[in-house]
C-alpha cells in the first residue's frame, strides 16, 4: 500500500480527477481511488480466481457441469464472489442518523459491514449458503452498491470470468482433480482468500 500511495500522486487519474473535481474532491479521495483501481486490477481479481479455482477443484461435479455449459460460467463467478467475497468488510461513514433493525447510528458514526453475511442475507437469498448456479439474479454487495460501487467491479467480474472459462476448458475433463499439499491462505482483518495452492489428478 506504501509502494501505491507513494506514486498514485503522479498517476495521470489522479491529476484529472483534481483538475474536474476542483473544489469537490480532495487529494485524499483522488488518491484513495487510484488506490482502489490498481487493487481491483490486481489483488481482488487474484483472491477471486483463487477462490474460483479452488471450490471447482474440491467439487469435481460443478467442474464437470461448467466444461458441459460454459455459458454458466458467469452465473458461477457471480456466486463465488456473493460467498467469498474478495474482502470482508467494508466501512461507511454515517452522514444523517438512522437505525438499523432497531439499533441507532448517528451521523459521523463509522459502520463496519461484514460482506460474506450481507451477502447471505434470507430475506434476500433462498438458502443463502449454497452455491446455486440457477439462482434469480440479486445484487450483491461484493463491490459496494451505489454511488459507493467499486468501478473496478466489472473488470474484475470480466477477468474472472475468463480465467475460469480456460480452467474449465483445459481441466473440466480431467476431472475429478485434487488438491496437491495444504492450501496456503491469506489471513488479514478483512480478507481470507488462497494465495497457493497445487492441482493434481
Amino acid at each position: 500500500m506504501a509502494a501505491i500511495d507513494s506514486v498514485a500522486p503522479q498517476a495521470a487519474l489522479a491529476g484529472r480527477l483534481l483538475e474536474d473535481g476542483a473544489g469537490l474532491i480532495a487529494q485524499e479521495d483522488a488518491l484513495s481511488l487510484v488506490r482502489l483501481l490498481w487493487l481491483a486490477s490486481t489483488a481482488t481479481t487474484e483472491r477471486t480466481i483463487g477462490h474460483c479455482l479452488l471450490r471447482l477443484v474440491e467439487d469435481s461435479g460443478l467442474l464437470r457441469r461448467l466444461a458441459a455449459e460454459p455459458t454458466l460460467v458467469p452465473a458461477f463467478v457471480e456466486e463465488v464472489l456473493r460467498l467469498t467475497p474478495p474482502e470482508n468488510l467494508i466501512q461507511r461513514r454515517a452522514v444523517a442518523d438512522a437505525s438499523i433493525d432497531g439499533r441507532a447510528v448517528r451521523a459521523g458514526d463509522l459502520v463496519q459491514i461484514c460482506l460474506p453475511a450481507a451477502n447471505r442475507d434470507p430475506a434476500h437469498y433462498d438458502v443463502p449458503d449454497e452455491l446455486r448456479l440457477d439462482r434469480a439474479a440479486a445484487a450483491n454487495l461484493s463491490f459496494g452498491s451505489g454511488i459507493h460501487q467499486c468501478v473496478g467491479g466489472p473488470m474484475t467480474r470480466r477477468v474472472v470470468a475468463a480465467a475460469v472459462a480456460a480452467f474449465v476448458q483445459r481441466f473440466g475433463d480431467l476431472a475429478p482433480l485434487r488438491l496437491a499439499g495444504e492450501v496456503k491462505w491469506v489471513h488479514a482483518m478483512v480478507v481470507c482468500a488462497p494465495r497457493e495452492f497445487r492441482i493434481a489428478r
